[in-house]
């Protein structure tokens, strides 16, 4: 019973959001019951569309963005079933439950599909849930995964580590005002990545940068006017050579 078990440390990984796209009839039904594509159907748009990054037929794009949030639905139902199972054990009330992802999917906001090393916000911006603190809300506090195990320690009452370079999301009032980095570093080539190859980006607020390597781009844009990202600022935002000052100190910060 309750209080006969040991503290533990469960990682619970869903992969089920993630491409090819090919939910079970249920989960289908749950969304769209008019939807009549059948299985192998979805694997050929896998094949012909998404791996060949094609994304000339709209009408195709809308599928596979159907067949995602269809995929999302599907996890949801996982996750419902998790807490049941929690509940029913009696230890739900005694948990923290952290619910986050690590990526979003692309259905031709910039010219693509799947999840191609951009940094624009349907690929970076991602949900976090924390369950079991105490305290209900929203937060729209720009916050990164680097603060998720800063918080874990805070949560367990344990001393923080110094060479962590998040903060703990908790206590909100605490939590500094600052920005985030992201980088995606190039996984294709054979001698394990190459430098020209990476992404990167830094936010503050409501302004991002974005510097492309393999085309040697700079981006800027303001998400509060574009929240699309369609309206590369760098040339005309004053701001914008700080942030990119900002930005480069990253730039495969350990070869640096």
């Amino acid at each position: 019973g309750a209080g006969q078990y040991k503290p533990f440390f469960l990682w619970l990984h869903y992969m089920d959001i993630h491409e090819p796209y090919i939910p079970e009839r249920k989960y289908v039904d749950m969304v769209d019951p008019s939807l009549t594509i059948n299985q192998d159907e979805m694997y050929g748009l896998f094949q012909n569309t998404l791996l060949k990054r094609d994304v000339s037929d709209p009408a195709k794009v809308r599928l596979l963005k159907k067949l995602y949030d269809i995929h999302v639905r599907e996890v949801d139902t996982y996750v419902q079933e998790f807490f049941g199972i929690l509940d029913k054990l009696g230890i739900l009330e005694d948990l923290v439950v952290i619910i986050t992802s690590d990526h979003g999917d692309e259905f031709n906001e910039h010219g693509g599909l799947s999840h191609d090393d951009k940094m624009y916000s349907e690929l970076i911006d991602i949900p976090l849930l924390i369950y079991g603190t105490g305290k209900s809300g929203t937060c729209d506090t720009l916050v990164s995964n680097v603060d998720i195990p800063p918080t874990i320690i805070h949560l367990f009452g344990l001393e923080p580590v110094e060479s962590f370079e998040g903060h703990s999301l908790l206590p909100l009032e605490d939590y500094p005002e600052r920005g985030c980095f992201g980088e995606a570093i190039d996984q294709r080539s054979q001698r394990g990545g190459d430098i020209e190859k990476d992404s990167y980006f830094y936010r503050e607020k409501d302004v991002k940068v974005i510097y492309r390597a393999n085309i040697d781009r700079w981006e800027v844009y303001d998400l509060k006017e574009d929240p699309a990202e369609l309206n590369n600022i760098v040339d005309t935002l004053p701001a914008a050579e700080e942030l990119k000052k900002k930005l480069k100190p990253r730039v495969r910060r350990w070869l640096s």
